[in-house]
């Protein structure tokens, strides 16, 4: 069990996967499992070396996990790749995970489907398994049988108005609406 001391806490590192397939990694309190911290930030789209080498995770290092770099890098946890990503007004920087432990776990779990988060011996370049890739293609037919048009429509595109009347609308407007929908 890899542990490290952060901030007032002893805690346990615990890999995860996120629902796209890239690697989560999170710290709960050793004594009572409470969770303290996401060490991760999910960035997509996702990158494919990130599916190819799941060791591979975008560390947040901001706000309430300042200072979680240098943790990890001085516990021997990850190794910085030079590499960051921006997203709004942060930069998260690509770390490799390189504790012994965590790798070993990171092998074991084999890929992860992107749509269905199970376990698969192979991917598609989209990150898909064969199952849900199957499951693709066979509702892409009923849409064509059933004369759906290829690109359907958003309903900004029907109505592109849609919304406006909604920033509009008054507050004696929703009362009314609303004040019609209470139970006599």
């Amino acid at each position: 069990m890899t542990t490290v001391q952060f901030k007032d806490w002893r805690c346990r590192l615990y890999l995860a996967s996120y629902s796209d397939g890239n690697t989560a990694l999170s710290m709960y309190d050793t004594e009572d499992g409470s969770a303290i911290a996401c060490v991760t930030v999910n960035l997509v789209p996702v990158e494919p070396e990130l599916l190819e080498d799941r060791a591979l995770i975008y560390l947040k290092d901001y706000s309430e996990n300042e200072g979680m770099l240098d943790l990890l890098v001085a516990e021997g946890i990850v190794e910085r790749t030079g590499h960051t990503r921006q997203s709004g007004y942060i930069e998260a920087p690509l770390v490799r995970i390189i504790d012994p432990e965590l790798v070993a776990e990171i092998n074991q779990q084999g890929q992860v489907c992107v749509d269905c988060n199970r376990e698969a011996d192979e991917l598609n370049s989209e990150g898909r398994c064969d199952d849900c890739e199957a499951q693709l293609d066979e509702w892409e037919e009923e849409r064509k049988r059933d004369g759906y048009m290829e690109d359907s429509p958003t309903i900004e595109d029907q109505h592109p108005a849609y919304g406006e009347h909604m920033a509009e609308a008054s507050t004696s407007a929703w009362d009314k609406y609303w004040g019609s929908k209470k139970q006599s």
